[in-house]
Order: C-alpha cells, then structure tokens, then sequence
C-alpha cells in the first residue's frame, strides 16, 4: 500500500487512525474492527478541524462545539475535557514563546487527541490505561515527527522560532518520548506502518532534505 502524501491530508489522519486501532487490538486483544470506523471517522474530521482552526481560531468556541462538528457527545465530561484541552493546547502552541512551551503544548495536543478515541471507546478498552498510556506516547512521537519534517514551513507560520530550533527541539522531544514506549508496542506500530506505506513514505520525506543539500556539498 502507498501512503497519501500530504496533499490529501484526510486520507493519512484515516490511516492513522486505522494504524492506532489495529496496535490497539494487538495490545489489548480486542478486535479492532468494533472500534477502527469510529477512530478513524473522528482523525478525518480532526483533519479538518485542524485547518478550521488554524485560519479561524475563533471558530470552535468551546470543546462542547469541537464535539458537535467531530460528531461527538457534547454532554459527555471526559470527551468535553479533552476538547477543551486540545482547544487550549492547539492555541498554546501557536503563541509559545519558548521552544520548550510549544514543544509541551504539542505533547499536550497529542494526548488530547488520542483522548477523543479514548472516551468513545468501548469500556473494556477505555479501562485499560497501559493500553492509553502507550498509545498516547506514539501520538506524541508522531506530532513530533511531523514537527521535524515540516520544521522549515512552521517556521513561516511560527516567525517566533527558526526552522534550526523546531527540528532540533521536535527531535529532542521525539527521543524522550521513544523511550516510553515498551518493545511489543514498538513491533506492533512497526507492523502497522509498513503494512500502510507510512515507513517507505517517511524514508522519502527524510531523504529529501539531504538530497537538496548534494549539490552545495559537491560544489565544496
């Protein structure tokens, strides 16, 4: 399978969700297909809200109306938490004067994220916080890889830090991170991102800063 490039930024935050779902039927023994539509049907229209936002920070006024356009129980406390803090960490993200603040306000976007699927989960799974506790360290190293892939372009909307210290503090972040996750966690995403083309597409993405740098190099 070919993962979609960023073009088509609703298919990858599907994928991801589908990925997420089967490393959680792997970790907890649950069959992922009771729960894999809903993760991933919440992860597109996350996608979109995620543009919503970033051009109209006013748009989703409260969590309870994030819940509504993700299709979500706007009553239910656990779910309105989450909402709220991702609302406050996505805002706090953008206006971080440090790199330090935004790189926290990142992680707390991540784990807010994955607390939409938590809470909507069935309860066998929502109980089971090891299960959270891993899941929502691989969302954190994601948010973190994305972070240093896209370091030069956030550095246009983020004028506030330069692309050098966004991949250096993505990086920095992404490694503490990956030590929390256990080995059979590890195996499992590992499974899942070759089986959807996400290793083969970060490879690329990888690669070609270096290549742009060849010529420069040659010509020293």
């Amino acid at each position: 399978m070919v993962f979609p490039d960023s073009t088509r930024k609703a298919e990858q935050y599907d994928i991801s969700g589908q990925m997420l779902a089967n490393v959680a039927g792997e970790l907890s023994g649950i069959d992922p297909s009771t729960f894999s539509s809903d993760w991933s049907a919440t992860m597109v229209k996350l996608a979109t809200a995620d543009d919503i936002s970033e051009d109209h920070p006013e748009y989703f006024e409260s969590g309870a109306g994030l819940l509504r356009y993700l299709e979500l129980n706007p009553l239910q406390g656990a779910l309105v938490r989450s909402a709220d803090g991702l609302l406050a960490a996505n805002i706090a993200s953008s206006t971080a004067t440090t790199i330090r603040g935004h790189f926290s306000a990142r992680r707390r976007e991540a784990l807010h994220s994955v607390g939409l699927l938590r809470h909507q989960s069935p309860e066998d799974l929502r109980v089971n916080d090891y299960l959270w506790s891993q899941l929502g360290s691989l969302a954190v190293v994601g948010i973190h890889l994305d972070s240093f892939i896209d370091a030069r372009k956030d550095s246009v909307k983020l004028p506030q830090f330069s692309a050098q210290q966004l991949a250096y503090g993505s990086m920095t972040e992404l490694l503490r991170t990956a030590r929390q996750i256990d080995g059979g966690t590890f195996a499992a995403i590992l499974r899942q991102t070759h089986a959807f083309g996400f290793d083969a597409y970060m490879a690329k993405k990888l690669v070609k800063p270096l290549l742009r740098t060849k010529p420069a190099l040659t010509a020293v």
